[in-house]
Order: C-alpha cells, then sequence, then structure tokens
C-alpha cells in the first residue's frame, strides 16, 4: 500500500455515507459485545479498526497486527475489485482511527456512494 491519506471527520456530516455505513457498523459491532479486542483499550483514548478487519477493534499500538490477509490485502474497500495497487487511508471519526484501502478509480470517486 501506498503512504496513508489521513482524513479528520470531527463533524461526521462531511463523511462519505458508505464510509460511515462501515464506520457505524463497528459501532454496532462493539454495542453488541461482537468485536475482538486487545487488552489495552481501557489505557489509551483512541479506538483503532480496519475495514479490512471487520470484526476487529485494537489500541494504536496493536493496530498492525490487523494487517490484511491473502487477497484482502489486494481488495479496494469500496467497490471491492481486487487491484494491483490501493491507497491507504486513516480517516478520524471521533476516538476512532479508521484505515480503508481504495484503488486509484475510487480515491477519485471517494465522496460518491460505493457502486
Amino acid at each position: 500500500m501506498s503512504r496513508p491519506t489521513i482524513t479528520t471527520h470531527l463533524d461526521t456530516s462531511a463523511t462519505p455515507a458508505w464510509l460511515m455505513n462501515k464506520v457505524r457498523t463497528i459501532a454496532d459491532r462493539a454495542a453488541a459485545g461482537n468485536l475482538r479486542a486487545c487488552p489495552h483499550l481501557a489505557t489509551t483514548p483512541t479506538r483503532c479498526a480496519a475495514a479490512w478487519a471487520p470484526d476487529h477493534i485494537a489500541c494504536p499500538t496493536c493496530f498492525p497486527l490487523l494487517d490484511p490477509q491473502g487477497a484482502e490485502d489486494n481488495t479496494c474497500d469500496r467497490c471491492r475489485r481486487e487491484v494491483d495497487t490501493l491507497n491507504l487511508n486513516l480517516a478520524f471519526c471521533g476516538p476512532l482511527l479508521y484505515a480503508y484501502g481504495l484503488c486509484d478509480f475510487c480515491m477519485t470517486t471517494i465522496d460518491l456512494e460505493a457502486p
């Protein structure tokens, strides 16, 4: 993956709907107790999650353990196409740092609804 693009979404009304839906899924799973969490979350205000690991949440130190595996490492998290190169993106949505990879096409149409 390339160097990350960091987007801060303090006002989540500016967050693209397709991305906000992914973040809400993480929040819903957390509320239902359906996330695997690292043991350090109680000691940090920042939570980290990734599109390629929708059942996990981690502290910033454990976040690298959520590396994408297999084909997921080359699959766009917006359009789900497998590509040669993804662009890593990081979005802050409140206390959550959310990572996702986008293909070149989706990088240029990030604000549109996912196809």
